[in-house]
């Protein structure tokens, strides 16, 4: 799925074939607020990410995504927890569950290459950032970051059919949680990765987890920003 394609047909699907600017995406798009509702996000507006290409590699850098997958409610094991710590080497070290069964799914623990990087929305005529994830089989996925500096709140949205929606909600701290260790016992150790385990986290659910201890929380009010989409020709060299 590339989700650069799928926004630029939607943005053109919603807008129709009138001539767009910045103005225009100013004022048709939303913010995403939707932090602690257990359910999912849907917006048919454009939702750019809120942290800029630059501060996100910061802001994500040697510390670890602990979360679920919003399914709406949908599953037997809804909040089953989803981990991806961010190395400094540009390895994304992820281990997911399914919110079907709360089990771990083939190949629950996996390594994938992580970017941040900036891409086109050509109708409006900006470039806005995205993060890039590659998989050891080569396939390219697109996330969409969301942040909320006041409580470490992290959420990464996509774009499904036409409209955006939440993929996974939960929180970015330092340390990894213990319960990783338990259910994808080939991620790699803390000590490897230049940080800890927090042995309080033991749940295979997120809720029940962030009960146990709500994590050292990564507040950096600093690296948020309302608007990153950058007109074409304000900026140079952007990767496509």
């Amino acid at each position: 799925m590339d989700m650069r394609k799928m926004i630029g047909a939607t943005v053109l699907a919603l807008a129709g074939c009138a001539e767009l600017t910045v103005d225009d995406l100013l004022a048709n798009r939303a913010v995403y607020d939707h932090w602690d509702i257990q359910g999912q996000f849907k917006s048919a507006d454009t939702v750019l990410q809120n942290v800029t290409q630059p501060d996100l590699v910061e802001l994500l850098t040697g510390h670890t995504f602990v979360g679920y997958e919003e399914s709406g409610g949908l599953g037997k094991a809804y909040g089953a927890i989803s981990v991806a710590y961010y190395g400094p080497n540009g390895v994304e070290e992820g281990c997911v569950l399914s919110f079907k069964t709360g089990r771990p799914k083939e190949g629950a623990y996996a390594p994938h290459d992580w970017v941040s990087g900036m891409y086109e929305i050509p109708e409006y005529q900006v470039h806005y950032p995205l993060m890039q994830t590659t998989e050891s089989d080569g396939y390219v996925g697109y996330a969409n970051m969301q942040y909320k500096a006041e409580t470490g709140q992290l959420a990464t949205i996509g774009v499904f059919g036409r409209y955006w929606g939440d993929v996974r909600k939960g929180h970015l701290q330092a340390g990894i949680p213990a319960a990783v260790y338990a259910v994808c016992p080939e991620f790699p150790s803390a000590e490897s990765l230049g940080t800890f385990v927090n042995e309080k986290q033991t749940s295979w659910n997120y809720f029940e987890l962030v009960e146990q201890d709500p994590g050292q929380r990564i507040h950096r009010p600093d690296l948020v920003t309302a608007f990153t989409a950058i007109p074409f020709d304000q900026v140079q060299g952007a990767a496509q």
